[in-house]
């Protein structure tokens, strides 16, 4: 049942309305709260393209929406996260990452900055 919510929730991503796209980072972002690293890990690799897609919206509320999620999304990785395994997922994660630390708005710089998100990629990068 948990999957096939993510997969809506994914599909709302990528819908033509700005409200539905703001909404559905928000929801993504108290879901993966809720849930943590309860979700499969190969599940979660398919749902960052959507994310860094929808750091490149053209609402600057759901840009940042979405840097909020990704704090979440990374918070689902338990410690026996393989980087060698998946390092390809994260160098992609890393430079959709990048971009938005030079965005014309500054809110979503810090919040991309801000955010655990480089800690946590970058502890899991080092272990």
């Amino acid at each position: 049942m948990l999957q096939d919510l993510l997969t809506q929730l994914q599909s709302t991503l990528d819908d033509d309305l700005c409200d539905t796209r703001l909404l559905s980072c928000r929801l993504l972002r108290q879901l993966l709260t809720q849930i943590g690293r309860s979700v499969d890990r190969d599940y979660l690799h398919q749902f960052y393209p959507c994310l860094l897609k929808r750091l490149d919206d053209s609402s600057d509320d759901v840009r940042l929406a979405a840097s909020q999620a990704f704090s979440a999304y990374m918070q689902c990785f338990s410690g026996d996260y393989d980087v060698a395994m998946y390092r390809a997922h994260l160098e992609a994660i890393y430079q959709g990452l990048l971009v938005h630390l030079d965005d014309q708005n500054h809110a979503i710089q810090l919040s991309v900055l801000g955010k655990p998100l480089f800690a946590h990629l970058q502890h899991r990068a080092s272990s």
